[in-house]
């Protein structure tokens, strides 16, 4: 078997793994992950009016993240087949997806609060002239506080394969899933940058919304002080049209 694979990080926090083999006789392609692939970030209204679209690329700071809605792990699967597989082989159909809840259980991590969502997706399609089989299954999850959020991938593998090598080939991709383990050492440490960055961040987040609150206020103060004014100029009018009003009305003050 060909394989390669490795770590690509984005950020201190945003790391992704990946795996390419290629059976000796090319009859199976297996992946595993995706190197090119960012982290996500919801839409929200703020966003947009600072011109942060859907596909938008931006540095949150700890990583770059595209703008997108969420997508379950049966949409994503079917979405990333496609996209896969046309690049791999021709006449790309999808057979059928299928959401699979149990996947999502099997990657959740210990003590994770996040919303998962798995699912699988089926292709055929026709690879070196021959007919192939694809096949995807993606897990995906969300952190969301209000409209603000962001998203990303558990798991993400699959294959491409001649027909008689799909159950061969399924085995496989489940066994490098359950298989895979990080170095403790390297846990550890990455661990540590995890809780280093958090804090800044946190400290960042505190820091933008004092600043915010102080802006809050000043404009407040500002607007107050606009309002007295409108007042006193409001009073003075209406000092100023009172003996007209008396004499239209007929009112004589002795």
């Amino acid at each position: 078997w060909k394989t390669e694979g490795g770590l690509v990080r984005r950020g201190p926090i945003s790391i992704d793994p990946f795996v390419r083999s290629l059976a000796p006789d090319g009859s199976i392609y297996l992946l595993l992950g995706d190197p090119d692939i960012p982290g996500y970030a919801l839409p929200t209204r703020l966003g947009a009016q600072l011109g942060q679209r859907e596909g938008h690329l931006y540095n949150a700071g700890h990583a770059t993240e595209m703008i997108m809605h969420y997508i379950p792990g049966e949409d994503y699967a079917r979405l990333f087949g496609v996209a896969t597989f046309s690049k791999l082989c021709s006449d790309v159909k999808l057979v059928k997806s299928v959401s699979r809840p149990d996947l999502a259980q099997l990657v959740r991590p210990a003590g994770s609060m996040a919303r998962m969502d798995g699912g699988e997706a089926f292709f055929s399609c026709t690879h070196d002239k021959s007919p192939a089989r694809g096949y995807m299954r993606a897990v995906t999850y969300i952190l969301q506080n209000g409209e603000i959020g962001t998203w990303g991938l558990v798991l993400l593998g699959g294959f491409i394969a001649t027909p008689g090598q799909f159950d061969q080939s399924t085995a496989i991709l489940d066994h490098m899933i359950v298989s895979y383990k990080e170095n403790p050492e390297w846990t550890a440490r990455q661990n540590q940058i995890t809780q280093a960055t958090n804090a800044s961040i946190m400290q960042e987040h505190e820091a933008f919304m004092a600043n915010a609150q102080r802006q809050y206020q000043a404009a407040s103060q500002q607007l107050s002080q606009e309002s007295q004014r409108y007042e006193a100029m409001s009073h003075q009018m209406d000092q100023n049209f009172q003996p007209m009003d008396d004499l239209i009305n007929g009112v004589n003050h002795y």
